[in-house]
């Protein structure tokens, strides 16, 4: 995979999703079964992650050392 071709859109597989994430696949399977982690899309027994979604799901688990946890009005 080249990552100057790849879109948003693209669907990476479990093992290239564990890799852009710095997970081993098996944590990827038990956050699927525990349903918690990025969002994947099932295509019949085959599991696929957005590369968006994966980008995401990094966003939201950044934390800023010293930014409160709660906004301030």
């Amino acid at each position: 995979m080249n990552p100057s071709t790849s879109t948003p859109t693209e669907l990476l597989n479990e093992r290239d999703a564990a890799d852009l994430l710095g997970l081993r696949p098996p944590t990827l399977r038990a956050w699927r079964f525990q349903r918690r982690g990025p969002a994947f899309v099932r295509l019949g027994r085959t599991v696929r992650y957005r590369r968006a979604d994966l980008l995401a799901f990094l966003d939201d688990a950044t934390v800023t050392p010293g930014a409160s946890a709660t906004p301030t009005p």
